[in-house]
């Protein structure tokens, strides 16, 4: 496990934790790593491989499960299950992505929510889950996508997601920007996102906090932009 004292911090709000594998090694995990993971009280990656780079705090965790799409449900229930145990069961919010994720605010709303772009659990939820869990170890039933998987465990627990969206402006966003931005949805992958939906800007919510299918190259932009331009001083 490479050094994560670095991402430690006493106020213990917010744990990050990346979803990867060593095929995304040099693309997506240098740009998480560069930008936005930086902010969370404590951020690391989960992976299959020990990485060249020791300096960004990963641990391979799923070095005996197989590398495919459809085993993100034993991935995600392995390393939440680590984050709560082995790290600190003291975070406030425990929030799971995948590696080509921009977050942009770390202020999420009262409860805990679920989609396939990423999605954060309360403390107690996860507590709720862990515990379980632990006294019976078929009580997470695998489904062909994991955010359903856990969903569904979470359901069996009375916990259940509630929307992040107001009138039509969406927080958790599980397609790219070019996607929402133009209503470029196809039928099927429509049908999940429930809420009314907004054309243009108006679709994003002013306390956005995801954009799913976020290229490494964009999200170095998108940091630059946000973080590292003196906006006012350049008009």
């Amino acid at each position: 496990m490479s050094s994560i004292g670095d991402r430690k911090n006493t106020n213990k709000e917010l744990l990050c934790w990346v979803l990867t594998n060593s095929k995304y090694h040099n693309t997506r995990v240098p740009a998480v790593n560069l930008t936005w993971i930086n902010r969370c009280d404590y951020g690391i990656f989960f992976t299959d491989k020990p990485m060249q780079d020791n300096r960004v705090p990963h641990l391979p965790l799923f070095h005996d499960l197989p590398n495919n799409y459809f085993n993100s449900h034993n991935k995600t229930i392995r390393a939440f299950m680590y984050a709560y145990r082995n790290i600190s069961d003291k975070f406030e919010w425990y929030y799971r992505v995948g590696s080509w994720i921009y977050q942009y605010n770390k202020t999420f709303p009262d409860n805990g929510y679920n989609q396939g772009g990423g999605y954060v659990l309360s403390n107690k939820a996860l507590q709720l889950l862990v515990e379980e869990i632990e006294k019976n170890d078929t009580f997470c039933k695998e489904y062909l996508f994991e955010d359903l998987s856990v969903a569904k465990c979470l359901e069996k627990l009375n916990i259940y997601p509630e929307s992040t969206a107001e009138n039509g402006q969406h927080r958790f966003l599980p397609f790219s920007f070019t996607e929402h931005y133009y209503n470029m949805f196809m039928l099927e992958r429509y049908r999940i996102l429930t809420e009314p939906i907004n054309k243009g800007y108006d679709l994003f919510h002013p306390d956005l906090i995801d954009i799913h299918h976020t290229k490494p190259n964009e999200m170095l932009l998108i940091d630059l932009m946000l973080y590292r331009i003196n906006v006012e001083k350049n008009l």
